[in-house]
């Protein structure tokens, strides 16, 4: 099983602790912020998730304000996975 598969049950217990995600996995950001938004790609790319920013092009969510991208990292990182495969 991978890893990812665990992320949305680990946001769950999360946020029912601290009333915060780790990965971002429930997407209601305005409710249950991310803990470290510094990090989150970091934590979601050791278990195998796109940068959050992923989430904003492919299904049009909208993302926490204080998330910041660079584009050009986010264009490397995606590209790379796909050369990969």
């Amino acid at each position: 099983m991978d890893r990812d598969f665990f992320v949305a049950f680990e946001d769950d217990y999360h946020i029912s602790k601290k009333g915060k995600q780790r990965y971002g996995a429930e997407a209601q950001y305005d409710i249950y912020p991310v803990e470290d938004i510094k990090n989150v790609d970091l934590l979601r790319e050791k278990v195998g998730l796109p940068p959050l920013y992923y989430d904003k092009i492919i299904y049009d969510i909208d993302i926490p304000k204080d998330y910041v991208i660079d584009e050009k990292k986010f264009r490397d990182s995606i590209f790379s996975k796909v050369k990969s495969l």
